[in-house]
C-alpha cells in the first residue's frame, strides 16, 4: 500500500481500515459495534518513508501510524490532552512509526494521552522515528503489552476486558504539501513469527 500526496494543502488522511472504528456510526458516541475482530497479540510492519515537505512548518503534523480501536464492555473514565472526565467504552491505541509535529520529530519511546474526542480515550506511542528515504520496521511487537501500559496510565489494571473492534494502517497529516510512504508488509497475528509476518503477497499498491 502506498500513500502519496503532491502539491496538497489540506488535511490529508490515507488509511486502510478493517472492522468498526469508534466513528463507524457517523455520529459519536457510537454504540457497541455489531461484531469484533479476532484478538491479536503481535504486530509486524515493514515500510519505507519516502518523502514529506511542509508548507506550514509551524502549524503542521505528519504521522505514519497503526491504530487499534477497542470496545470495552465496562466503561472507563479518564482525562486526556483536550477533555476532562471522559467516561467511555471506546479506547484507541495509536502506534507511530514517524511523528513530526511543527517540524520536530518525536523521540522513540514517547508515550502520552492523546487528544482523541469527547467520547474516546486515546494512548499514543512513538515506536520509531522515520526519516524521508529511510525504512521503518517492527517484528513481533506485543500489542497487548502496549494496551496494558495504556490502561495503567489511566489508572486501570492489567485485567481490563477489551474487544478489538478495528485496525487502521496509514498516514495522517496537515500543513504538508508532499507526503509519500509505502507499507510493504503488514501482519497482525496471535503467534510469534520471527519472519516478520505474512504481510501482503503480492504487494498491494494503491495510490490515495
Amino acid at each position: 500500500m502506498s500513500n502519496i500526496a503532491s502539491s496538497y494543502t489540506g488535511t490529508y488522511n490515507s488509511n486502510v481500515y478493517q472492522g468498526y472504528p469508534d466513528w463507524y456510526c457517523g455520529n459519536q458516541p457510537c454504540a457497541q459495534p455489531p461484531s469484533f475482530l479476532p484478538a491479536q497479540n503481535f504486530l509486524n510492519i515493514t515500510g519505507i518513508f519516502q518523502a514529506y515537505s511542509l508548507y506550514a512548518p509551524s502549524n503542521s503534523e505528519v504521522k505514519l501510524e497503526t491504530t487499534f480501536y477497542y470496545w470495552l464492555p465496562t466503561a472507563i473514565t479518564g482525562s486526556n490532552e483536550c477533555y476532562s472526565n471522559v467516561t467511555t467504552h471506546w479506547f484507541d491505541l495509536e502506534i507511530f512509526f514517524a511523528k513530526v509535529y511543527n517540524g520536530v520529530e518525536a523521540s522513540i519511546g514517547t508515550s502520552y494521552k492523546g487528544c482523541g474526542s469527547p467520547t474516546t480515550l486515546t494512548w499514543r506511542l512513538v515506536e520509531q522515528t522515520g526519516y524521508p528515504g529511510g525504512s521503518f520496521q517492527t517484528t513481533d511487537w506485543y500489542i497487548d503489552g502496549a494496551f496494558t501500559q495504556a490502561m495503567s496510565a489511566y489508572g486501570y489494571g492489567q485485567g481490563t476486558v477489551h474487544n478489538l473492534s478495528a485496525v487502521e494502517v496509514g498516514v495522517e497529516a496537515y500543513g504538508t504539501s508532499i507526503l509519500s510512504a509505502t507499507w510493504s508488509d503488514i501482519g497482525i497475528t496471535n503467534t510469534i513469527v520471527m519472519s516478520g509476518g505474512a504481510g501482503c503477497s503480492p504487494l498491494r499498491d494503491t495510490v490515495c
